[in-house]
């Protein structure tokens, strides 16, 4: 396949490899396939990219204006080939390792020098250009949160923040700006859901969080350097558009004022949905991971150590372990325990190197010495529940730990994921459906999002819908191509579909992918849990990819 090079120093160039320009004619166009090539994994949200350059446009005419970019700059990089630009309904990417960036470094030349757009709706781009201007490196400052979806752990261009450094993040809350009129009645959802996010982020996190928003207290951050203010500021803003009230919160660098994120417009009717904080709060992690001070990547335990584990490299998972070890070592949290525990279902189940033993018993007695008011607590019975079930088929108990944090919190995302699997062993596939269905709502901007897809792939296959088992996996091999679990079951989806051949060729990538991984003994599983209606036939199906 042909390859070429996006120039940012200067005006932007795209020169192929034997040395034409294939620059797209349009100022839209380049600024869309800038934002490609630059974006994590080069793959964005179609929801990020409406937001960006058709922030104001309503839903429909963003999406059509989107199409008929993607369409012409489909036909600008043609001499790349016709797959170089791939998009489906939630996703926007380029083939990896065709279009390298060249940042221009030591030219001293502004990079995308003279890119204005002709667009009044296009703060996103706009926010994204000046803090790429700022930086001078690639950057997601103007990410939505649909746009988190899309942040690996590692980046093509941008290394992931290494997780071996122990300092620590905090997190200030600004007051909320009004632009236009008084606000009225609205500010106090505002506040609501903000303090809502802060008591995400204390569930989620070992984070400091310093409120600032009361005018009577101190509204300068206090020294960073002494680990006694904030590494980065959240701001709430209120803005009227002529149909309502919007809230935008934008996330910024304490030290230099950066903006490093920039949220989607909330609606007043969304603020009154109990899921937005949440959905919100995972946004802002990931970003702060991604973006840590420059002093050096801090601890945002646990969110770190679990963005190392679901991105599937075996040094991060490596580098989380080590760091763990040091933190248990010095008394922390049981939840760093847990985490240790967490890390082995990689290890087993993605075949990432050798996993080790953890007393389980051990762990659930200090889990019972905790407090239900133990922000913490949530988290740890999740991440003990579902390695008691993957690990030790103990389902029972795992069922009770997942509840109880269920119970305790009730739009943790990945608990509602292990909730949804947990009712699927034990059969109970309404139970798993209900909470799957919860998981979309709070986990549609994870950047886990490829597990979740995994957990309906499985329902929808159990529930006999094999076209649904098959989008779903395939959708999760989309956004996580190494994802073993997305392989297998994209792997008996096609198997059960009759078409072998298919089943066959992904098999042979499984084994690639995973030299000695041994595919029999998770066979032999999967059809003890298939129901009665479809056990005869992925019999059948898995002797003829020969792993029965």
């Amino acid at each position: 396949m042909p390859k070429a090079t996006a120039i940012f120093a200067g005006p932007f160039r795209v020169r192929a490899d034997d040395a034409r320009d294939i620059t797209p004619t349009s100022p839209l166009r380049q600024a869309l396939l800038a934002v490609l090539i630059l974006a994590p994994r080069q793959m964005k949200a179609r929801k990020s990219l409406q937001s960006m350059f058709w922030g104001s446009a309503d839903a429909a005419h963003a999406a059509a204006n989107l199409r008929t970019a993607l369409y012409q700059l489909r036909q600008d990089l043609m001499p790349l080939g016709p797959e170089v630009l791939q998009a489906d309904r939630q996703m926007v990417s380029l083939s990896p390792g065709v279009i390298a960036a060249d940042l221009g470094a030591d030219t001293g030349l502004d990079l995308l020098e003279g890119l204005d757009l002709p667009l009044a709706d296009c703060d996103g781009f706009e926010d994204w250009l000046r803090s790429l201007r700022q930086s001078g490196s690639p950057t997601d400052a103007a990410e939505t949160p649909a746009t988190s979806a899309d942040v690996g752990a590692t980046s093509r261009i941008r290394p992931a923040p290494r997780v071996d450094r122990p300092l620590r993040m905090a997190l200030g809350l600004l007051p909320t700006v009004h632009l236009g009129p008084p606000p009225g009645a609205v500010l106090g959802q505002v506040e609501a859901t903000i303090d809502q996010i802060a008591q995400f982020l204390k569930v989620f996190t070992l984070l400091d969080v310093h409120d600032f928003r009361d005018p009577c207290a101190r509204s300068v951050p206090l020294p960073v350097a002494s680990a006694q203010g904030p590494t980065h500021l959240l701001q709430s803003q209120i803005q009227h558009d002529g149909t309502g009230v919007r809230l935008r919160l934008r996330l910024l660098e304490a030290h230099s004022r950066k903006l490093l994120w920039l949220s989607q417009p909330v609606t007043q009717r969304e603020l009154d949905q109990e899921a937005t904080p949440w959905r919100l709060g995972e946004s802002i992690l990931d970003c702060m991971r991604l973006h840590p001070p420059p002093a050096g990547a801090p601890d945002l335990f646990p969110f770190t150590a679990l963005a190392a584990f679901f991105s599937l490299d075996p040094q991060e998972i490596d580098r989380a372990e080590v760091q763990l070890q040091r933190m248990v070592a010095d008394g922390g949290h049981p939840v760093l325990e847990c985490l240790q525990l967490f890390a082995q279902v990689f290890r087993v189940n993605e075949h990432l190197g050798a996993s080790v033993e953890i007393d389980t018993e051990r762990l659930l007695n200090t889990l019972a010495d905790l407090s239900n008011a133990d922000p913490m607590l949530p988290v740890c019975q999740s991440l003990l529940g579902y390695a008691l079930h993957m690990l030790r088929a103990e389902n029972d108990q795992a069922f009770h730990l997942i509840e109880n944090a269920n119970r305790l919190a009730p739009n943790f995302a990945l608990n509602l994921d292990h909730l949804a699997v947990i009712h699927l062993v034990r059969g109970d596939l309404d139970g798993a459906d209900a909470a799957w269905r919860r998981l979309n709502l709070v986990g549609q901007n994870s950047p886990w999002r490829y597990t979740y897809d995994i957990t309906g792939a499985m329902i929808h296959l159990m529930r006999g819908d094999l076209r649904q088992s098959l989008y779903f996996a395939n959708q999760s091999m989309f956004r996580k191509p190494r994802y073993l679990a997305a392989l297998r079951y994209s792997m008996i989806g096609l198997a059960l579909s009759n078409r072998s051949e298919d089943a066959a060729r992904m098999l042979d990538r499984i084994r690639v992918l995973r030299p000695g991984y041994d595919l029999s003994h998770w066979a032999d599983g999967f059809v003890t849990r298939m129901p009665v209606h479809l056990a005869k036939a992925a019999v059948q199906s898995l002797r003829r990819v020969e792993l029965l």
